[in-house]
Formats: structure tokens, sequence, C-alpha cells
């Protein structure tokens, strides 16, 4: 393989994970907010899970990049309770990471309560 045939396919791949991500946000995102998160669609390329403490200030931010599949907190906020990579398989999809981050914040508020 050539490399512009590597570059199709990669950029084929980054379309059909954007086209995923958008068909399973509704379903995300009232999973997410099911659990006091809140998934917000930016772009059709940026997703962002937020998580707001007590006083509606956030707490921490997860910023989804499901194209070219990067994740990174957002360093201007609170440190999240897990870290990357928390229980996700690759390759992961939108609702894999929200899934993923409920679960981590469950077990986190869990063990603090134990």
């Amino acid at each position: 393989m050539n490399d512009e045939t590597l570059k199709a396919e990669y950029s084929f791949a980054r379309a059909q994970n954007r086209e995923a991500a958008g068909e399973q946000f509704h379903e995300a995102e009232r999973i997410a907010k099911a659990h006091g998160l809140l998934l917000t669609r930016h772009t059709g390329t940026h997703y962002s899970l937020t998580k707001r403490n007590d006083f509606r200030e956030i707490a921490w931010r997860l910023n989804i990049y499901p194209g070219n599949r990067r994740l990174w907190w957002d360093r201007n906020h609170g440190k999240p309770p897990f870290y990357l990579p928390f229980n996700l398989g690759q390759p992961w999809t939108l609702l894999d990471v929200v899934r993923a981050a409920v679960e981590a914040q469950e077990e986190r508020e869990r063990t603090a309560t134990a």
C-alpha cells in the first residue's frame, strides 16, 4: 500500500467514527444525564463529558474526539475521578466512553463512602 491509500483509508475510518458518534449521541447523552453528567456536542468532531460540583462549577471535563479516537482532560478544571484509559476497549465509541466514565465515577463514589 502506498501513502495515499493509507491516508484515504484513515480518512474513511475517521469519518465512520464521527458518524457513529453522531448516531450514538442521544443515547449517550441520556445515560450521562441519568448519572449526573453532561454530554455536549460542540461540533461533529468534538464532544465533552462534564461533571459539575454542588456549586454548579465544573468539577472536571473530558474532551472526546471520536473521529481520531482522542481523549483528554481539560486542565483548566479539577482532576477527574479516574485515569485514562479507564476500561476502554479498542476501538472505542462515544457510548463506550460515557459508560466507562459512569462506571468509574460510581466505583469511586462506592469506595469513598465505604
